[in-house]
Parts: C-alpha cells; sequence; structure tokens
C-alpha cells in the first residue's frame, strides 16, 4: 500500500486507516465469486468528515459497494469487493497480478456536507480536490476456489484456469483410487519356477521372432 498527496508537500496528511492494508480475495460461500473486505476508518487529524473513492485499473473485473461515501471522524465503514463470477469467458479466478485499486479521499468543510446523508457521483465531482489523498491498494487471493485449507497463494501472472471437481467426481476418484489400492497379484514360488521353465523350454525350441509372437497372444 503507499499513499500520495495532490499537490505533493511536506507536511503529508493522512485521512483514513485501511484494514487490511491489501484487498484479501476469498471464495464466496457459493464458491461462484471472490469477494474481499476492507474497512475504513477516518482518522483526519482536524476531526473533519472525510469522503473517499474507489477506482481500480480493471473495472470490468469489479464491483464495489459502496464506490464513494463519506464517514464522520473516529467512524468506520466496510467496504465489499466482488471479483467476476468464476468461470466467465472460461476464467476460474477474476484476480490477475497488477490489479489495484485506488482510493481517493479528502476531508470535508461544513459547506461540503451531504444534506441527503449521502455523497453521490455529481457530488464528489464538485469537491474542492486541493487536499486530495490518494492511495494504492494491492489485490491477492488468499484461499483458492474449491479449496478447504486457510493456505495462501499470490496473485497469479495470468488468469487461472484449473478445474474443481464437483463431490460426485470426487467421490468416484476416492473409490477407484481404493480399488486399485486393494488390487494385487499373489503368486507362488512353486509357480514362478513353473513358468521359468516353461519359458526356457520355448526359448530353446523356438525361434525369438516365433516365440514372441506366441507369448504376446497368451496375453490378448
Amino acid at each position: 500500500m503507499s499513499t500520495r498527496q495532490h499537490p505533493p508537500s511536506e507536511h503529508h496528511d493522512i485521512y483514513l486507516s485501511l484494514t487490511p492494508s491489501r484487498l484479501l480475495f476469498s471464495p464466496t460461500k457459493s464458491n461462484t465469486s471472490l469477494i474481499a473486505r476492507i474497512t475504513l476508518t477516518n482518522i483526519c487529524p482536524s476531526r473533519a468528515a472525510v469522503a473517499y473513492k474507489f477506482k481500480t485499473n480493471s473495472p470490468a473485473r469489479y464491483s464495489v459497494k459502496p464506490v464513494l461515501g463519506w464517514i464522520k471522524y473516529g467512524d468506520s465503514v466496510d467496504v465489499l469487493v466482488r471479483a467476476n463470477p468464476l468461470g466467465v469467458a472460461g476464467d476460474i479466478a477474476g484476480v490477475e497480478k497488477g490489479d489495484r485499486f485506488l482510493v481517493q479521499s479528502l476531508p470535508l468543510d461544513s459547506g461540503e456536507m451531504p444534506v441527503d446523508g449521502g455523497l453521490s457521483s455529481d457530488g464528489w465531482k464538485r469537491l474542492d480536490k486541493r487536499n486530495l489523498v490518494e492511495t494504492f491498494v494491492d489485490c491477492k487471493v488468499v484461499v483458492q476456489p474449491g479449496s478447504s485449507g486457510p493456505h495462501t497463494i499470490a496473485a497469479p501472472g495470468y488468469t487461472n484456469k484449473f478445474l474443481v471437481p464437483n463431490q460426485a467426481e470426487k467421490a468416484n476418484l476416492k473409490a477407484q483410487q481404493q480399488h486399485w489400492a486393494s488390487v494385487t497379484i499373489r503368486v507362488s514360488s512353486f509357480e514362478l519356477v513353473v513358468v521359468g521353465i516353461f519359458c526356457f523350454i520355448l526359448g530353446t525350441v523356438m525361434p525369438a521372432r516365433t516365440l514372441g509372437h506366441f507369448l504376446s497372444s497368451l496375453f490378448r
């Protein structure tokens, strides 16, 4: 996470605390998409209300709720970021390496406070941007779709394309593994000796090519 102020100044104010500092995506309960939650807390040094807005370099892949708003001093807001549903256009995970979000924030004067309690896109455009602060937030996938464990993986450098077997396929695969694990071939020492003698006799009385054809016919 990195932060910059417009215009650049030696005195760098931070208006919002972001928890966590990155967007950590994990599958939804239905396992159909990836979702991340980030909490914004107003820590403005002047104790003013703070307006915020989310932007991303990949707007077609994500939806953000709420994408903009304002927070009183000391209050917090949870923002949910959802990636595209799994399987859209053949893609399994909608989070790619290099995807980033930009959180813009700025303090509100008393005359800029929204009168209806909300902040619209037009209202954001009218705000004074001289004290605008921009914070970059990286994306990371923390649980693979279909995974039962909390292991962590970095967002891939390409769109993930892996197959997640359903419950029936998992049960069938497990049954096959158990079947072949139980299959054993038992051959006694006497049987090995008989087979060895038989092969020796065939080898002395039959040409190698004829012997090969004979043995292959036995195992067809």
